[in-house]
């Protein structure tokens, strides 16, 4: 959410959908100081805090790295070239995270691998928004 080429940032500013149509952001499309606010602040702390009661997290040794062969399901989110060479330590999962608009539903979300012991450890979660349905 730091890039601004990954979600709309002014009313009227061209932003790329990540099928690679671009489209011009309307009134209520950028993500704005509040809407930052509110996924940092009360969405993503509500999710960790639910997946984590329910998945019944196992610690995981060593740092979590992510994989070549899964950034394909991730290309649209920005990822950090560290996590693909040295990996995260001290985490359990991984959780990125993205705003683009969208044509299509107001969210996806994609598995993107498990630990040995089936453990979630690295998810994509798109969050989009609703005001590009029916956009040509």
């Amino acid at each position: 959410m730091d890039d601004p080429s990954k979600h709309c940032i002014a009313e009227g500013v061209a932003c790329r959908f990540d099928n690679g149509r671009w489209v011009r952001c309307e009134k209520d499309d950028p993500l704005t100081e509040a809407k930052d606010d509110i996924v940092l602040k009360q969405l993503l702390p509500a999710a960790i805090k639910l997946h984590a009661e329910r998945l019944s997290v196992v610690p995981v040794e060593g740092p979590i790295r992510m994989l070549y062969d899964v950034i394909g399901a991730c290309s649209s989110l920005t990822i950090p070239s560290r996590h693909r060479t040295t990996g995260v330590s001290g985490a359990d999962l991984i959780l990125y995270v993205n705003t683009l608009p969208t044509e299509g539903p107001i969210r996806m979300d994609v598995f993107v691998r498990h630990s040995e012991g089936r453990t979630p450890i690295r998810w994509c979660r798109e969050l989009r928004s609703p005001a590009h349905k029916g956009r040509s």
